[in-house]
Parts: structure tokens; sequence; C-alpha cells
């Protein structure tokens, strides 16, 4: 891996980690799929480099886009299933079925009424494109004097 990959490759993994700090500290983990699927990975296309950062389909839910609410108050209820698999993960259970179910239509009302606020963590990837372009640079250097020592050696070998 020469300097370039290395440099974006770690500033990919502590971007993760800091996403996943935020999702941490907002109370954002229900099974830890989102929190598992966040990973940095490296794309090169025509000579060019391209940082991106896999993650769960409902990601961009969770952040809400750039908008206040990840579920906009005023909506339709969310589907009952989901509510009574994030009940479950979360310890949440009625004295029998039905309580379960009266428990569950409960939070979907209040979902369907009042939304669920976005927790953005995405942005972290704009607000550090300075930093990044900084890495970029620093590495570019690097791998170009590492590439011309090589040179400079393969040449004066012969």
């Amino acid at each position: 891996m020469n300097p370039i990959e290395e440099s974006l490759i770690k500033f990919g993994e502590k971007l993760v980690e800091d996403m996943k700090e935020i999702l941490v500290t907002k109370d954002k983990v229900a099974t830890g799929e989102l929190l598992d699927s966040l990973e940095p990975f490296l794309v090169y296309e025509k000579y060019k480099y391209r940082l991106d950062i896999s993650m769960a389909d409902h990601a961009e839910y969770v952040d809400g886009m750039g908008y206040a609410y990840s579920r906009r108050p005023g909506r339709k209820m969310p589907p009952r299933s989901v509510i009574k698999q994030w009940m479950s993960v979360r310890g949440i259970n009625g004295k029998d079925e039905k309580d379960t179910e009266s428990i569950a239509y409960l939070i979907q009302r209040k979902i369907g009424i009042r939304g669920i606020k976005a927790t953005p963590f995405l942005h972290l990837f704009n607000d550090r494109a300075n930093e990044l372009y900084a890495v970029i640079e620093n590495a570019s250097w690097q791998h170009m004097q590492e590439t011309l020592d090589n040179y400079i050696n393969e040449l004066n070998k012969k």
C-alpha cells in the first residue's frame, strides 16, 4: 500500500470511529447493525482515489440527511413489527402478548405524531474535507519522494 492509500484508510478509520462515537453517545444503538456496518474503503478509478464508507441501509434514516427529523411528525406510524423488534432489543415487554401489543401501538402512535429527531453523524465527512485535503497533500508528497528515491536508486545501480 502506498502512502496515499495508507493515509486515506487511516483518515477513514478515524472518521468511522468518530461517527460511531456520536451514535453511541446519542444512544442510537439497538441491534448494533449500523455500528458494525460502518467501514471505510478505497475505490481507485482512472488514476483517482475515492474514500467511501459502507453502511447499513437505514443509516440515512438515523442521520436525517440534513433534516431535523429522521421521521417527520404527522406522518404515518412506523410498522409494528419494527417497533416490536426494537422493544425486544431494548428489553421492553408487557405482562402478556396483549400488553406488549398495546405498548407497541402507543410507541407507534407517538412516533407518528411527534416523529423521531435525527442524529446527524454523516456530516463529519463534509466537515472534515479540509483536513482530508491536507492528508492527501502530505501523502502525495511522501509518495512522490519515495518514488523519486526508488527511481534514483535504480539509476545508480546501473
